[in-house]
């Protein structure tokens, strides 16, 4: 088996001190996230490029070199639930699962802007307007998909331009059935109003009014469909 280079840990600072530090540490910054390279504390600056010195020993035990990180310590670090550097699809799936709870607990996915999950939703957009515009996007079926089943909107436009858009499609092919290939953010906007009408009915928290209920049961709004949308995007 190779033999990494010679490096060593960052500011000095020994595994075994450190793991106590770590445990501590981690559950402040919520879910085993890391320290923040942007933090003025510098025992947070400390114990972040230690955290990046595991990445760089795991990442070389993977290509088969010998290095200070040894399975016995591997068992320590995820006892303490240590944040481990995720790759696209990781890190993807662990926002996904953070804007689930988010969505369970406030009824919507109008994060705060902010570090983290605030800074995942907008990205999200971005992806499926640059997907809407024929371009390379990060944004897959599947993962449309996920973000469709927790009432993820798409577009933040004004509600009333949306219905009055959706009139004009009434207006021009004699109903309110639309494919992606027709209008692929109408198609979302028509299923996330009915997902939020689920959740009213539900007794659940929901962003659609009971104005905007009229409004829509006023043009004979189907609140429900017997198939699933083809919508592949």
């Amino acid at each position: 088996m190779r033999t990494a280079a010679t490096r060593a840990s960052p500011s000095m600072m020994t595994f075994n001190k450190v793991s106590p530090v770590l445990s501590c540490s981690l559950p402040k910054n919520g879910d085993g996230s890391r320290p923040s390279k942007h933090s003025k504390s510098m025992t947070e600056q400390c114990l972040l490029r230690w955290i990046q010195f595991q990445d760089f020993c795991c990442e070389k035990n993977k290509k088969g070199f010998n290095t200070e990180l040894t399975e016995e310590k591997i068992v320590v670090l995820d006892k303490v639930k240590f944040p481990w550097k995720l790759n696209n699809a990781e890190r993807w799936n662990k926002s996904y699962q953070e804007l689930s709870k988010f969505h369970a607990a406030h009824g919507n996915c109008k994060v705060p802007r902010g570090r983290g999950l605030g800074e995942c939703v907008p990205t999200q957009r971005k992806a499926m307007k640059l997907l809407d515009n024929g371009k390379k996007s990060s944004l897959s079926h599947v993962r449309i998909d996920k973000l469709d089943m927790i009432g993820f909107e798409w577009d933040l436009h004004n509600w009333d331009a949306k219905f009055e858009h959706m009139m004009e499609f009434m207006e021009t092919h004699g109903h309110y059935t639309v494919s992606c290939d027709q209008d692929s953010t109408l198609t979302r906007w028509i299923a996330y109003q009915r997902e939020q009408y689920k959740r009213h009915i539900s007794g659940k928290k929901t962003l659609i009014t009971d104005e905007q209920i009229e409004k829509l049961e006023g043009i004979e709004f189907e609140w429900s469909v017997n198939k699933k949308s083809d919508c592949n995007i």
